[in-house]
Formats: C-alpha cells, sequence, structure tokens
C-alpha cells in the first residue's frame, strides 16, 4: 500500500536570506535554494537585522508562504498569507479572446523579458522597483496566429515583439506604492474607507491609513493588444493583491497618461475602457503632466510633444 504524505504540512523556514535573487535558507548542512519572486525582499524585511520579525516565512506542502505577524510575535488573524510560489496559475475566469497564466516574475530571464516588454510597449518605459505581475498565452500555436498579422495591420509595426518568437510574456503589470505624489483622487478612497484625508498629509502616512496599493505600469505588446488582455491583467492584478503582494492592499489606484483629447472625452463622457471594464472607478478629475513624445510608426520619438493629462482610478480589493 502507497504511504500517504500528511496534508497541510506546516514547516517553518529557518534563517530565511536572499543571494543573488534565490531563497537561502536552513543550516549549512542543511541547505535549501529556490526561486522568490522579485520585490519581496524588502517588505519582508530579508537580509536585515531587526530586533523584532514583522514576517514569518513558512513552508506549506512545498509551497512558500509569509504570515504577518502582530505584535504577540503571532501570525495575524485579519490578514491572509502572503503566497510567494513562482508557478504560474490560471485566473478564476477567463475573461479575453485567449487563455491567459499568470506568475510572478522571479528569474533573470522573465524579469528581463518583462522589462523589455516595458521598453518598448509603455510611454514612462521601465521602473527600477515593484512587483512583475506578468501574463502569458496558455496556448504557444496562437502566438504564432498574431504574429503572422499582416504588416498594414500591425500596431507599432516598428516593435521588436513581432520578431519575437520565444518570449512568452506578453503583458506586465507592475505593483508598487505611491510615496513620490499624493494625489487628490486619493479624497475619494479616503471616504469609502471611512479615513480623514487632506492633501498635505504625510504619504507615508496616507498610504498606511488607506492600504492603498499603485500600479505603476500596464502594458501589453504590439501583437496581442485589443484582446482584451490588458482587462484581464487589471482585474487579476485586483484579485491576488491582498494575497500575492507583502502590502495586503485595501485598495488599488492607477495614474493613467492620456492625450489632452483623450481626457477631455474620457471625463465628458463616462466611456467604457479596460480599467473600468475590470471594475475600476474613473474620478471626474485630471491633473497636469509633462508632454509626451510619442512614437511614429518607424519607432522613432516624434519631435513635437503631444500636450497630456493624468486621470485616477481606484479600485477597492474583493
Amino acid at each position: 500500500m502507497p504511504i500517504r504524505s500528511p496534508k497541510n504540512v506546516v514547516v517553518e523556514v529557518t534563517r530565511p536570506r536572499l543571494r543573488q535573487g534565490m531563497l537561502e535558507s536552513g543550516n549549512r548542512n542543511d541547505q535549501k535554494t529556490e526561486a522568490f519572486p522579485y520585490g519581496f525582499a524588502r517588505a519582508l524585511g530579508l537580509n536585515r537585522l531587526e530586533e523584532r520579525r514583522q514576517w514569518r516565512l513558512i513552508r506549506r506542502n512545498g509551497t512558500l508562504f509569509a504570515q504577518r505577524l502582530g505584535d504577540d510575535c503571532r501570525p495575524s488573524r485579519t490578514l491572509p498569507e502572503v503566497n510567494l510560489s513562482t508557478d504560474p496559475w490560471r485566473p478564476a475566469h477567463q475573461t479575453c479572446r485567449v487563455d491567459l497564466e499568470f506568475h510572478i516574475a522571479a528569474d533573470d530571464v522573465t524579469l528581463i523579458r518583462a522589462r523589455q516588454l516595458l521598453e518598448r510597449s509603455h510611454p514612462h518605459r521601465s521602473p527600477t522597483s515593484g512587483i512583475f505581475l506578468v501574463c502569458s498565452l496558455v496556448d504557444a500555436a496562437s502566438r504564432d496566429e498574431f504574429l503572422a498579422a499582416p504588416e498594414n495591420e500591425r500596431e507599432d509595426p516598428w516593435s521588436s515583439a513581432w520578431a519575437e518568437r520565444r518570449s512568452r510574456v506578453v503583458g506586465c503589470v507592475v505593483m508598487s506604492r505611491l510615496f513620490h505624489g499624493n494625489p487628490r483622487g486619493r479624497a475619494e478612497i479616503a471616504a469609502a474607507a471611512g479615513v480623514d484625508f487632506t492633501p498635505d498629509m504625510g504619504r507615508d502616512e496616507t498610504i498606511k491609513r488607506l492600504r492603498v496599493a499603485w500600479l505603476s505600469r500596464i502594458a501589453v505588446d504590439a501583437p496581442y493588444r485589443r484582446t482584451g488582455i490588458g482587462t484581464a491583467m487589471v482585474a487579476e492584478a485586483r484579485q491576488v493583491a491582498t494575497t500575492r503582494t507583502p502590502w495586503q492592499p485595501s485598495y488599488i489606484e492607477v495614474i493613467r497618461t492620456v492625450s489632452s483629447a483623450q481626457a477631455k472625452e474620457k471625463l465628458e463622457v463616462v466611456s467604457d475602457d479596460f480599467l473600468t471594464r475590470a471594475g475600476y472607478r474613473l474620478i471626474d478629475l485630471q491633473a497636469r503632466c509633462s508632454p509626451l513624445r510619442l512614437y511614429d510608426d518607424d519607432g522613432r520619438r516624434q519631435t513635437d510633444a503631444t500636450p497630456c493629462r493624468q486621470l485616477y482610478y481606484w479600485t477597492k480589493v474583493p
């Protein structure tokens, strides 16, 4: 008779430390090295000497989790564990034309490809920090169908994505927290949360009291746009923000840069865009920002800058 392993086996990860992007744990004679998601080390206090621990790493049935500890050094009863697995997962509901799977970037290859995607597909390019939620096509054959689109129908025909047949990353969302500004749109989040808010409130205090995270980048590579992937990505970010990020937010904010003409149109007529379809609320508010030099048909930055405005979206995490 085969021996069945016990269910729900929980083992605390001892002496965890990050080295060259890999998590090392255990004693020298019994050391384990495994993949660890990018962007988590600082938030979880790895490689830092602290008198009071705020997190505890455990392994349940082979999967890494982080438990937030309270003042009594016991796991929180109100906040769920953070899943640190780097394995891909399928969304509970497929909402676009193609089947997608998601995972948090951990290895260098995935992170480099996600950054390359942002460099060529996002006007603000790739950030230096954050958690990279990437999505891929489940069926590799469908990728070839997208890449075979006629040249006269291609969006951003100059993009190197049209010649990239090995990369499995077709879209990317970078999740972070916005400390270098205190947008007025947060007043609506504060009202929903029952928290007093003023624009001159300290930024750290605002984020702490509102428990708000920020989608700093959202991008889909050129061959795969207008298929619903953007909506699926921001919807999945909303679903997993609490269980797949160390900040465990209650709300998510998005600041979207669009042309002045697009901003006027969206605010005058409540439009149905990829963010609102995913459950994000657009506030009747816009902020000034620097003009952008967009790409022309040859992939070069245009000489004339396009006047732009910033729109503010937010949503409550389910």
